[in-house]
This record gives C-alpha cells, sequence and structure tokens, in this order.
C-alpha cells in the first residue's frame, strides 16, 4: 500500500489495504488481529485525506485512536493523532491542531519517544505560525532539528531546516534563511525528495533575491520551474500549491511576466482545493484561515482580479 501511495497510485493503495484488512480478519489472536487492523486503517484514514475525503478520514481515525486505546498501543494512538493533526491543519482548525499536538507530545513523553516528541512539536509549530506566532515556531523548531540530528533521521531534518527558512525568511534574516534553504535541499535531493527539495529551492532563490542576488535567484528558480513543468505536472494541484506560491512570490519580486498566469492558476486552485476540502458555507473560512491560501487570494484581488502584473 505505502509503495502505491509513493507513485500517486490511490486506487492501488486502497485495493492492498482492503486485502489486508481481509487477511487482518483471519489472525486468531484477537489482539494482534484488532491491532493490524488498527494499522491498516490507519494506511486507509490517510489515503482519505489524500483525496480530500476529510471527514471520512476524520471518522476513520477517530476510530483507530479508540482502538488503540482500548489496546493500550500507543504507537497506533500517536499516528492517529498525528493524522487528525494534519486533517484539521487541512481545514484550517489551528486550536484543533494544535490539541491534537499536545496529546501527541503527552503520549510521546510518557514512553520517551523523541522521534514523535519532534512529531508533536512539529504540529505546535504548524498551528504557531498559522497564527501568526513565528517566534514560538522558530522555537519548536529549532529543538527537533537537535532532536532529528541525534536520531539520525535525515528526512525530518531536512523538512525541519525548510521550515526554520521560511521562518526566518520571514523574521528578515535572509542570511540564515538561504543556509537553512541550502542545507534542507540537499538533504532533499540526497533522499530523491523532488517536490521538497523544489520547495527549498524556491526559498533559497526568494532569499538569494533580498541579498541583492537577482540573477542568482532567477537562476535558482528557473531549474525549479523546468521541474515543475516536466516530473511534476502530473501531481495532483493541491500537493504544489505551497511550492508555485513560493515561486510566484520570486518571479513577482523579479517583475517577471510569468508571475501572472501564475498566480490566476493558484487562485483557480485554492478555490477548487477550498471547494474538495469543506462545503460552501464554510469555505470562505477554510481559505482565510490557511495562510498560503490567504495570501494568495488577496494577491489575486489586489491585481484587479486577473492575476496581471503591478
Amino acid at each position: 500500500a505505502w509503495l502505491h501511495m509513493a507513485r500517486q497510485d490511490d486506487a492501488g493503495a486502497s485495493r492492498h489495504i482492503e486485502a489486508g484488512l481481509r487477511w487482518a480478519s483471519k489472525i486468531e489472536d484477537a489482539v494482534r488481529r484488532s491491532e493490524t487492523e488498527g494499522q491498516l486503517l490507519t494506511l486507509s484514514g490517510v489515503v482519505a485525506i489524500r483525496l480530500s475525503h476529510l471527514e471520512e478520514a476524520r471518522r476513520t481515525l477517530m476510530a483507530v485512536l479508540s482502538r488503540g486505546e482500548a489496546l493500550g498501543a500507543p504507537r497506533l494512538q500517536l499516528e492517529a493523532l498525528d493524522n487528525l493533526a494534519d486533517i484539521a491543519s487541512k481545514l484550517g482548525q489551528w486550536n484543533d491542531t494544535a490539541a491534537w499536538g499536545e496529546r501527541m507530545l503527552a503520549l510521546s513523553d510518557s514512553i520517551g519517544s523523541a522521534g514523535d516528541v519532534a512529531r508533536a512539536h512539529l504540529r505546535r509549530a504548524e498551528a504557531a505560525e498559522a497564527r501568526g506566532d513565528t517566534a514560538s515556531a522558530i522555537r519548536w523548531h529549532e529543538q527537533d532539528l537537535v532532536i532529528h540530528r541525534a536520531t539520525a533521521d535525515r528526512r525530518m531534518e531536512a523538512i525541519t531546516l525548510r521550515f526554520l527558512a521560511g521562518l526566518n525568511l520571514r523574521q528578515g534574516d535572509a542570511r540564515t534563511a538561504l543556509q537553512c534553504s541550502l542545507d534542507s535541499q540537499a538533504l532533499h535531493l540526497d533522499l530523491n525528495e523532488p517536490l521538497e527539495a523544489c520547495l527549498a529551492a524556491a526559498i533559497a532563490a526568494h532569499c538569494q533575491f533580498h541579498l541583492g542576488q537577482p540573477a542568482a535567484a532567477l537562476e535558482g528558480l528557473d531549474a525549479v520551474l523546468v521541474r515543475l513543468r516536466g516530473e511534476m505536472a502530473e501531481y495532483p494541484a493541491n500537493e504544489t500549491i505551497a511550492l508555485r506560491w513560493r515561486c510566484h512570490q520570486v518571479l513577482q519580486a523579479l517583475s517577471d511576466e510569468r508571475a501572472a498566469p501564475m498566480l490566476k492558476q493558484l487562485h483557480a486552485d485554492v478555490q477548487a482545493t477550498a471547494a474538495e476540502r469543506t462545503d460552501a458555507a464554510d469555505r470562505e473560512r477554510l481559505i482565510q484561515t490557511i495562510p498560503d491560501f490567504r495570501d494568495i487570494v488577496a494577491a489575486y484581488a489586489g491585481r484587479g482580479g486577473q492575476g496581471s502584473a503591478p
């Protein structure tokens, strides 16, 4: 199932999960059977999240959480809590994201799992950033960076460095942000994670612009745009919104004519993503509570609703 998910084949993943559940139902030991089913249902919840079936995912993961509590299985609970926090984030429900993160932290501490403590910090940092508390978000990520390096978790180190790059740039420290983004990009490339590497590269280009290096910024960004048009062209649009928004910001800063059509498409994709995630009555709230969505809509409106160049 994981292999199919990595290949963007959610239908294939679902087929393997269903087959796994049929197999798991035959396990004689009741505890082992229930825990195995819980693990498979967690994967089912993740697939539902990827498909933007968020209410279905929430119901599935709440059931997994209850199962984990009944079994006294902390790992099952932590996976459910982390994915429930992800759902809350995708809905812009930041108080819920923070609350799930708090529960993750308490459980992680109780079993002495440093990696899960860091995952809990990540959820708290995500909520803090969305609510404008950049200093707290940086503090959580800096604590995580120490943990990931100590546990040799290179993927989470790369992700944390990328978050720190964006946050430090927002705080006006482009030099620190550039180093974080370059370190993150190198790790993601080594791990063969093109989308994440491109996001780090786009942040690096933004930093270079702010450091008075427009030619370097354009060169780096052009390399990202080539990959966006190539290997990432088939990615679901909602998965590349953050990357394309960062690219737009750099293009806009460089007065590049490619900024206008990119913004127009971003606006359309934000509206479509919001429509997938929630009902019409809640759509505007969702857009206004997710920072990238809010900023894209504001930029589009500020240019006369056409994504036109200034």
